[in-house]
């Protein structure tokens, strides 16, 4: 008898300790909200690396990128050879300046980095999608994880892998993101217009996050 009084007092021991168990969460309703979220956010600045591969190159960048509305600016050390390059953008166009402080403009940062580099980055996406947040339009696939955050996209011709988040104050926003492009999406040239080929992708991490709401 007394081990069976045992027993019981372990038994009810055990389930005085478990305490409530947190209920379910439905990854929708979690997206919902989330995104309302992430839409509030037009201003940041991140610091992290940027890793770009190609078929015929892979390189370490060191990031640095502003936004204030439509305003960016972006400061990648290691691009083009050595030192720092300069991107702006603003109502008037977009402005690149490398090391030796010369100057390229275009009406884009995507255009920008396709002349002078033969990079082809999805610039304009790439905003929302550092985020968190899929661009405005079509969505190829799109994947939740399951607390209700972006875990997997595939727009505009690129596949988006969210690898890891981190809180930012009220917020989780990304730390790690994988960006691949689909095969036919990008064709690549050097400076000297020689082919490059049709691999690339980008992994970004970010290592601060600062000056979001």
């Amino acid at each position: 008898m007394r081990r069976g009084w045992l027993a019981i007092l372990l038994l009810l021991s055990g389930c005085s300790t478990m305490g409530p168990q947190p209920e379910p969460v439905d990854p929708g309703l979690a997206w919902e909200a989330h995104e309302q979220q992430l839409h509030t956010i037009d201003h940041w600045n991140l610091h992290g690396r940027l890793g770009v591969r190609t078929d015929h190159r892979a390189d370490s960048l060191s990031l640095n990128w502003s936004r204030a509305m439509a305003d960016h600016q972006i400061n990648l050390f290691g691009i083009f050879g050595s030192g720092q390059t300069r991107i702006t953008l603003n109502q008037h166009g977009a402005i690149l300046e490398d090391a030796q402080q010369n100057k390229f403009t275009a009406q884009t940062i995507a255009e920008l980095l396709r002349q002078q580099g033969g990079w082809e980055v999805p610039f304009e996406p790439l905003q929302y999608w550092i985020i968190g947040l899929p661009a405005p339009g079509p969505r190829d696939q799109f994947e939740l994880d399951s607390i209700g955050r972006l875990k997997r996209l595939v727009q505009s011709g690129w596949e988006i892998t969210f690898i890891e988040y981190t809180q930012v104050g009220d917020l989780m926003l990304p730390k790690r993101l994988w960006i691949e492009a689909l095969p036919g999406t990008v064709s690549l040239v050097d400076a000297e217009g020689r082919d490059l080929g049709d691999t690339l992708n980008f992994q970004v991490v970010v290592g601060q996050w600062r000056d979001t709401p």
